[in-house]
């Protein structure tokens, strides 16, 4: 991932989970389906790994959500003065 995204980068970041969260749900499913044989300890585990998955594939959605309604309500004072807030909260942290 690159760093030149500016005030996207936290959408970025949420996006790029978002996919390989999803990617990786997916593939406990192929792993399953394409290897015969498999212990049932090994399909447990796996269907395991499906349900947390997802489950945080789903609250990365909801993030992503979140940030673009709150961002569609800000308007230029409101998200500079938030811009600020979050920096001076980063230096002087």
């Amino acid at each position: 991932m690159q760093f030149y995204y500016g005030q996207q980068m936290p959408l970025r970041i949420l996006d790029e989970a978002e996919f390989w969260k999803h990617q990786e749900e997916e593939h406990t499913v192929v792993i399953r389906e394409l290897v015969s044989g498999l212990e049932p300890a090994y399909v447990e585990a796996l269907k395991k790994w499906e349900e947390a998955l997802s489950a945080t594939h789903q609250q990365v959605v909801r993030f992503i959500i979140l940030i673009r309604r709150e961002d569609s309500h800000f308007n230029e004072a409101k998200r500079s003065k938030w811009e600020m807030n979050r920096l001076n909260y980063y230096y002087l942290n």
